[in-house]
Parts: structure tokens; sequence; C-alpha cells
């Protein structure tokens, strides 16, 4: 899903890296947290319009995919450095 997106949106996949957090360290309102981070680096900075654009659908997508609300997803498209 992270592959496709990336090459819909900019034209080529992205690298994907995950990151487990473990067990007993990440707790949202005193319970285990259930939040996804997904995190882009674009290839060219982004308009408002069109990062809100892209924010939107990649919640989206993700919270139809990990089976959770768009309130457990943080995301993010941070211009390149």
């Amino acid at each position: 899903m992270l592959t496709s997106f990336s090459a819909a949106h900019f034209g080529a996949a992205a690298p994907v890296q995950w990151i487990e957090v473990a067990p007993g360290s990440g707790f949202t309102a005193g319970k285990p947290s259930t939040t996804s981070f997904v995190s882009f680096v674009a290839d060219r900075p982004l308009a408002q319009d069109r990062r809100v654009d892209l924010l939107e659908r990649l919640s989206a997508s993700w919270a139809e995919r990990a089976d959770c609300t768009l309130d457990e997803v943080l995301a993010v498209f941070a211009d390149p450095a």
C-alpha cells in the first residue's frame, strides 16, 4: 500500500522502514497505544493544499487497511531537507 501510494503520487516507490514499539512502551491516555505513525519525506516541497489532500488520502487508506479509526493515524509529509 505504501509503495503504490508513493508511486502514484510521487512517481517512485518510497523506501519503507518498519519500527516496532516494544510492548509496554507506547501509551495513550494510560492505555496501550493503537496509534500508527506513517511518515513520508516528499521529493519536493508541497503546497499546503496538496499536502492536505495527500494527508487525507494516506490517512483514510491506512485506517481502512489497518482496521482502525482516523484518530489512530498520525500521518506526515515532510519537505526534503
